[in-house]
């Protein structure tokens, strides 16, 4: 079920996203074979509106990865 206006502004609010900003999710195991880091270096080189969204478990090696990354 879509979620709608209300629980969507209160989601955005929580995460700390404007309401222009425009979200991308990754949803699933965040494995190096996956790529996840290619999403962070792309959404680096986008306007700042896009943010990126990783939800799933992870290895803590790869975690650190990204998080390197990020920075």
């Amino acid at each position: 079920v879509p979620a709608g206006g209300e629980e969507t502004e209160k989601s955005r609010r929580e995460l700390n996203y404007d309401i222009y900003d425009k979200v991308i999710l990754y949803h699933g195991m965040v494995l190096e074979r996956k790529n996840v880091h290619i999403l962070v270096d792309v959404i680096k080189n986008l306007p700042d509106v896009y943010k990126l969204l990783i939800v799933g478990q992870t290895d803590p090696v790869y975690e650190q990865k990204i998080r390197q990354a990020i920075l």
